[in-house]
């Protein structure tokens, strides 16, 4: 199983990304591990779908930290 989500070091917080046709597409950078878990854990549930993103962040509470 693989892992969604890395610490980035240049810009100190853990991004959640996948790669899907041989791109990367990121799903925003997150200020602790466990944010970014629980956000790859809601992801998976709606089929990685970009425009749930938002609606995921509000239920859980959770702010993206950078944009990018």
């Amino acid at each position: 199983m693989t892992k969604n989500y890395y610490y980035d070091r240049i810009w100190k917080r853990y991004r959640v990304a996948k790669t899907v046709k041989g791109r990367k597409m990121s799903y925003g950078t997150y200020a602790t591990e466990e944010e970014a878990q629980l956000v790859v854990e809601e992801l998976k549930k709606v089929d990685w779908d970009r425009n749930q993103l938002p609606n995921i962040r509000d239920k859980l509470g959770i702010k993206s930290v950078r944009k990018l």
